[in-house]
């Protein structure tokens, strides 16, 4: 099978598994809203879309955002690469926010002395602009609006690219990890690249996280890349992080969601627990995400679906003090959840604590009333 079928077999698969866990009460395929911002920076309406992470509203837990800048084209994308590897715990649950540019041309664009970008992109080099909007009006809402955690990612594609390197030598704290998927560094005679010269030095501190692709493309881009690329090599700041992803497969229109894939992998890359899980104890368990909390400076927990994926081969197995620790863990982690209530009250019952698995089944209850199982298992416990 060729690569190409082997990547579309891929997102079929993405685009699936995401689907499932979305499906809403009456069956819609529910991923996200449309919200529209009143910008004052702007003078202008943008458009906003939000995919919140699955089961948000049983959780106290805060969520990354990853802010896409070109939302009207990769925002599906983008939700179905995280609601994927969230799933499998590779990367945490993420807050997916797709920006509809109001205009890329003029917004995406740094200031410019070249006539050729200015003919080319009338109204162009209003960047600035664009960051002032990001950070003082788009960002504080979301904020506001949802269970941020102190951590962003910002993806953009071409121009969108040139904004993301742009903004990490300007303004580098408005985002925390940024993806440049075929960035336009050819852009005012690559002043960009000039820039990065100065501001990539080893004696600098930039704890910041890059990722940087370009496929089988235009020359201007491959050589921007390129140069972005050996002066990383040689002079990057010693607590920046940084790679290069080559997409060969891809021309120029098709380097974002591979880009996308391939830089959350990238940002997240010890996430993942690289182990047999099923021998871990439940100190192990915490420490993988005390020190994931450490590296990304916020609360990292894993996902309600994880644990209890853990605790249920625990359980099968017979480690049933191993199982009531994760289940325990569990609860701790996502206390409004019915679920994780009733996963613990089956391993109570199985430990024969009567009582205790009492207490679950009926928090359980308290938090859905409709959890058939619950009222079941309660009418067994009472009969004991």
């Amino acid at each position: 099978m060729s690569n190409m079928n082997l990547f579309a077999l891929f997102f079929a698969a993405a685009l699936t598994l995401f689907a499932v866990n979305v499906l809403a009460a009456d069956d819609d395929i529910v991923i996200g809203k449309t919200i529209t911002l009143q910008s004052q920076v702007l003078g202008e309406d943008v458009s906003v879309m939000v995919s919140l992470p699955r089961r948000y509203e049983v959780s106290t837990a805060e969520y990354p955002v990853l802010y896409v800048l070109e939302g009207y084209s990769q925002f599906l994308s983008a939700c179905a690469i995280v609601g994927f590897h969230s799933n499998l715990s590779w990367m945490p649950p993420i807050i997916v926010v797709g920006i509809r540019n109001p205009n890329r041309n003029r917004y995406l664009t740094p200031s410019t002395t070249a006539q050729a970008d200015r003919e080319r992109f009338p109204g162009c080099g209003e960047a600035t602009e664009f960051r002032s909007f990001i950070g003082t009006e788009l960002m504080p809402f979301i904020d506001e609006e949802y269970r941020t955690a102190p951590f962003s990612i910002v993806v953009g594609h071409s121009l969108g690219g040139l904004f993301a390197v742009d903004t990490l030598l300007n303004a580098p704290d408005l985002f925390d990890a940024y993806i440049a998927a075929s960035p336009s560094l050819w852009w005012d005679g690559g002043s960009v690249v000039a820039q990065a010269e100065l501001v990539f030095t080893p004696d600098r501190s930039l704890p910041k996280r890059l990722f940087l692709t370009h496929g089988n493309e235009n020359a201007d881009i491959v050589t921007g890349v390129h140069q972005i690329k050996r002066i990383l090599e040689y002079h990057a700041p010693v607590n920046m992080r940084w790679e290069f992803g080559y997409l060969p497969q891809n021309t120029h229109g098709a380097t974002p969601f591979r880009s996308i894939l391939d830089g959350l992998s990238f940002i997240y890359r010890d996430w993942r627990i690289h182990a047999i899980e099923e021998e871990l104890s439940i100190e192990e368990f915490r420490n993988h995400y005390d020190a994931l909390s450490e590296d990304f400076g916020y609360d990292c927990l894993p996902t309600e679906r994880f644990i209890n994926g853990q605790g249920y081969m625990r359980l099968q197995a017979g480690r049933l003090d191993d199982a009531l620790d994760l289940f325990l863990y569990n609860v701790e982690n996502y206390p409004l959840s019915a679920n994780v209530h009733d996963s613990l009250g089956e391993a109570r019952m199985a430990a024969d604590n009567t009582e205790a698995a009492i207490a679950s089944y009926e928090r359980s209850l308290e938090l859905d009333p409709d959890n058939a199982n619950a009222v079941t298992q309660l009418k067994r416990l009472r009969r004991r």
